[in-house]
Protein backbone atom coordinates (compact mmCIF):
# COMPACT_ATOMS: atom_id res chain seq x y z
CA UNK A 1 0.00 0.00 0.00
CA UNK A 2 1.16 3.70 -0.80
CA UNK A 3 -0.06 6.93 0.10
CA UNK A 4 0.80 10.48 -0.50
CA UNK A 5 0.59 13.57 1.23
CA UNK A 6 -0.42 17.22 0.30
CA UNK A 7 0.67 20.50 1.26
CA UNK A 8 -2.50 22.76 1.71
CA UNK A 9 -1.97 26.59 2.41
CA UNK A 10 1.48 25.45 3.88
CA UNK A 11 0.47 22.63 5.50
CA UNK A 12 1.13 19.38 4.94
CA UNK A 13 -1.63 16.56 5.20
CA UNK A 14 -3.14 13.81 4.11
CA UNK A 15 -6.15 14.00 1.72
CA UNK A 16 -7.91 11.92 -0.95
CA UNK A 17 -9.58 9.69 1.75
CA UNK A 18 -5.88 8.65 3.09
CA UNK A 19 -5.48 7.14 6.21
CA UNK A 20 -2.70 5.33 8.30
CA UNK A 21 -3.52 2.63 10.32
CA UNK A 22 -3.33 2.65 14.15
CA UNK A 23 0.20 0.05 14.60
CA UNK A 24 0.93 0.38 10.22
CA UNK A 25 4.53 0.36 9.95
CA UNK A 26 5.51 3.42 7.40
CA UNK A 27 8.32 3.69 5.37
CA UNK A 28 8.68 7.45 4.33
CA UNK A 29 10.00 8.02 1.15
CA UNK A 30 11.03 11.72 -0.22
CA UNK A 31 12.73 13.08 -3.34
CA UNK A 32 15.27 15.61 -2.13
CA UNK A 33 15.93 16.65 1.47
CA UNK A 34 17.60 19.45 1.98
CA UNK A 35 16.55 20.74 5.76
CA UNK A 36 14.56 17.83 6.54
CA UNK A 37 11.55 19.91 7.57
CA UNK A 38 9.33 17.83 5.32
CA UNK A 39 10.21 14.86 6.74
CA UNK A 40 9.57 16.11 10.01
CA UNK A 41 6.34 16.61 9.59
CA UNK A 42 5.26 13.25 7.92
CA UNK A 43 7.20 11.65 11.01
CA UNK A 44 4.52 14.05 13.02
CA UNK A 45 1.34 12.97 10.80
CA UNK A 46 2.03 9.24 10.82
CA UNK A 47 2.67 9.83 14.70
CA UNK A 48 -0.61 11.38 15.28
CA UNK A 49 -2.26 7.85 13.50
CA UNK A 50 -0.71 6.04 16.02
CA UNK A 51 1.55 4.42 13.02
CA UNK A 52 5.14 3.55 13.30
CA UNK A 53 8.12 5.02 11.03
CA UNK A 54 10.33 2.31 10.50
CA UNK A 55 12.32 3.81 8.04
CA UNK A 56 13.13 7.19 5.70
CA UNK A 57 14.52 6.84 2.16
CA UNK A 58 15.03 9.90 -0.34
CA UNK A 59 16.48 9.92 -3.69
CA UNK A 60 18.82 12.79 -3.14
CA UNK A 61 20.27 14.03 0.08
CA UNK A 62 21.56 17.86 -0.24
CA UNK A 63 23.60 17.39 3.09
CA UNK A 64 27.23 16.89 4.03
CA UNK A 65 25.78 14.55 6.69
CA UNK A 66 22.59 12.66 6.81
CA UNK A 67 19.84 14.17 9.08
CA UNK A 68 19.31 12.41 11.96
CA UNK A 69 15.50 11.61 12.19
CA UNK A 70 15.33 8.94 14.76
CA UNK A 71 14.63 5.95 12.46
CA UNK A 72 17.16 4.67 10.04
CA UNK A 73 17.92 6.77 7.21
CA UNK A 74 19.03 5.89 3.78
CA UNK A 75 19.55 8.23 0.93
CA UNK A 76 20.20 6.95 -2.47
CA UNK A 77 22.50 9.70 -3.52
CA UNK A 78 24.33 12.03 -0.93
CA UNK A 79 25.08 14.71 -2.94
CA UNK A 80 26.40 17.44 -0.55
CA UNK A 81 25.30 21.42 -1.40
CA UNK A 82 26.28 24.05 0.17
CA UNK A 83 23.82 27.29 1.39
CA UNK A 84 24.40 30.39 3.23
CA UNK A 85 22.24 32.00 6.07
CA UNK A 86 20.78 35.27 4.80
CA UNK A 87 22.88 38.24 4.65
CA UNK A 88 26.50 35.96 4.71
CA UNK A 89 25.71 35.10 0.78
CA UNK A 90 29.62 35.91 -0.90
CA UNK A 91 29.57 38.50 -3.40
CA UNK A 92 30.00 36.29 -6.08
CA UNK A 93 26.56 34.70 -5.48
CA UNK A 94 25.12 37.63 -5.06
CA UNK A 95 25.72 39.26 -8.45
CA UNK A 96 23.60 36.38 -9.76
CA UNK A 97 19.86 37.27 -10.59
CA UNK A 98 16.96 35.55 -8.70
CA UNK A 99 14.65 34.06 -10.55
CA UNK A 100 11.88 32.33 -9.25
CA UNK A 101 11.26 30.07 -5.99
CA UNK A 102 10.61 26.52 -6.54
CA UNK A 103 7.17 24.84 -6.22
CA UNK A 104 6.88 23.36 -2.50
CA UNK A 105 4.00 25.53 -1.69
CA UNK A 106 6.12 26.27 1.64
CA UNK A 107 6.28 29.58 2.87
CA UNK A 108 9.36 31.27 4.15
Amino acid sequence: KHIFTERVNSITELRRGFEINKKSKVLIVEDIVTTGGSVFELIDIVSKFKGEVVGITSILDRNKKPIDFGVPYTPLVQYPVESWAEGNVPSWLNEIPLTERGRSGKKS
